[in-house]
């Protein structure tokens, strides 16, 4: 399937993802500290100030970012089946024309405006989802702006990778 172009998309996967690793490897980090080791694991430039308020409500936006990407990748499903194709000749077709070196007649006709149907359908959804998130962002109370320093200030600091898990946990 397309790669939707919006905000925080890595966002939604990685966090999850990361779970159990983040943990590990901040324990890690804790246990295995080099002698000579005067920094903090994570580099003060990287690092944010954020209180717990600006994070809870980074975890209730992120929460409502994975939600609405949930239901686009689902509406992407029904677009490409709507149209008479599973998701992998979906995606084969959508290689294929990334590909300038394939060749188009590899489709018959019937299957091009399949696919080209399929594919104005999910523009159309990655766009309404774009609005969807930033709206949910900014509903928040966070800029986007603002959103993407937290997320990669999260990405980089085990600790408060562990407080917006915690948050989504509760």
């Amino acid at each position: 399937m397309k790669k939707l172009s919006i905000i925080a998309s890595g966002a939604v996967a990685s966090i999850f993802m990361l779970g159990s690793t983040m943990v590990a490897e901040a324990q890690e980090q804790q246990q295995q500290p080099s002698p000579d080791q005067q920094m903090p694991a994570t580099p003060e430039g990287s690092t944010v100030d954020v209180d717990q308020e600006e994070l809870e409500r980074f975890a209730n936006a992120f929460l409502a970012v994975q939600e609405i990407q949930d239901q686009s990748r689902q509406e992407m499903a029904e677009a490409i089946e709507q149209e008479g194709l599973t998701i992998e000749e979906y995606n084969q077709m959508f290689r294929q024309q990334q590909q300038p070196e394939a060749a188009e007649s590899e489709m018959s006709p019937e299957q091009q405006e399949q696919f080209q149907q399929a594919d104005a359908r999910i523009d159309e959804i990655e766009q309404e989802a774009q609005t969807e998130i930033e709206n949910a962002i900014t509903g928040e109370g966070i800029e986007l702006e603002r959103f993407e320093q937290l997320w990669v200030a999260i990405q980089q600091d085990p600790e408060l990778q562990q407080e917006v898990q915690q948050i989504l946990q509760n």
